[in-house]
C-alpha cells in the first residue's frame, strides 16, 4: 500500500537480528490478529511481546527490566502486564487510569515476587475496570502457540478476547505497575485505524462475540462471571446506540 515504502525505509537501517515479513495486499487487509500470528510463528525467542505501529515503548529498558524480572524470579512467569499513558489525536495525555492501572493501588508487599514485579491471580487482575493493552503484554512464546494466538475472524477488541483467553489459561501471571509506552488514541474522524474504521454498531457485535465466547468457553468461573456482566452492559450501550438512531423496535429487542 502507500506506506509500503516508509516501512522499507526503515528496514533498511536496521540490522540483520531484525527480520520483516511482508504479507500480500489485500482490499480488506489482514486485520491485526493476523498479523500478529504471523510474527509469533515466526518469532524464536522463550517470549514474545507486541506494540502498535502508531505508539511508542517509553521506558527504553523496558524489555531488559522484563528479562530481569523473568530471571530473577524462581517461576517463570507465563505473562507479564505493565501499564501505559494515553494521548488524545491532539497530544494531549488522558488524566485518567485506563487498562489495567487502577490495580496498581491494589497490590500489596505480600506479592512482589522481584523489584517492582507482582504476582498476580487472574480474580486480582479482574478487579480492574479495563484489560491489559498489547503493548503492555510479554507472554511466554509456547503459551500464545498453545491458545492458537489472536483470533482472527475477530477484527475489533482481538486483544480483550485475547486477554481473557490468557488470564483464564495462564498459571504463573506477573503485574509490574510501572508505566511503560505511550498510546495514541485514534482520531475518530479518521478511517485509518480498526477502532475507527467500524461503526458503533459493529463494534458491539464483536463485543458481544468476544464476551458470548468468554461465557461459553472459559474454564474458570470468575472470567465467565466477568464476562456475563460485561455482556450486560455492552447489550445496553447497544440498545442506546439503537435508541439514539430511532430503531425503537430493534432497541427493544435488545434491551430485554
Amino acid at each position: 500500500d502507500e506506506f509500503l515504502p516508509s516501512y522499507q525505509a526503515m528496514q533498511a537501517e536496521y540490522d540483520e537480528r531484525v527480520k520483516w515479513h511482508y504479507q500480500p495486499q489485500r482490499p480488506n487487509g489482514h486485520g491485526q490478529s493476523y498479523s500478529m500470528n504471523t510474527g509469533a510463528y515466526h518469532a524464536r525467542g522463550e517470549y514474545i511481546t507486541f506494540l502498535d505501529d502508531d505508539d511508542v515503548w517509553t521506558d527504553r529498558d523496558h524489555l531488559l527490566r522484563a528479562h530481569a524480572t523473568i530471571r530473577a524470579t524462581h517461576a517463570a512467569p507465563d505473562v507479564l502486564y505493565s501499564n501505559q499513558t494515553a494521548f488524545d489525536s491532539a497530544g494531549r495525555e488522558i488524566p485518567i487510569k485506563v487498562w489495567i492501572a487502577d490495580l496498581a493501588e491494589k497490590v500489596s508487599p505480600g506479592m512482589l515476587v522481584a523489584d517492582d514485579a507482582y504476582q498476580v491471580s487472574t480474580d486480582f487482575l479482574l478487579e480492574s475496570a479495563g484489560f491489559a493493552h498489547l503493548n503492555c503484554t510479554i507472554i511466554r512464546r509456547s503459551l500464545y502457540l498453545a491458545m492458537k494466538g489472536m483470533d482472527e475472524n475477530i477484527r475489533y477488541e482481538c486483544d480483550r478476547d485475547f486477554y481473557l483467553r490468557v488470564i483464564d489459561t495462564a498459571d504463573t501471571l506477573y503485574y509490574l505497575p510501572r508505566h511503560v509506552a505511550r498510546h495514541n488514541v485514534p482520531d475518530p474522524k479518521k478511517k485509518d485505524n480498526m477502532s475507527t474504521l467500524v461503526s458503533d454498531l459493529e463494534k458491539r457485535l464483536y463485543q458481544v462475540n468476544v464476551l458470548e465466547k468468554a461465557v461459553l468457553l472459559s474454564q474458570r468461573q470468575s472470567v465467565r462471571t466477568h464476562a456475563v456482566a460485561a455482556l450486560a452492559n455492552t447489550y445496553k450501550h447497544m440498545t442506546s446506540s439503537l435508541l439514539a438512531a430511532g430503531r425503537f423496535d430493534v432497541a427493544a429487542k435488545h434491551a430485554k
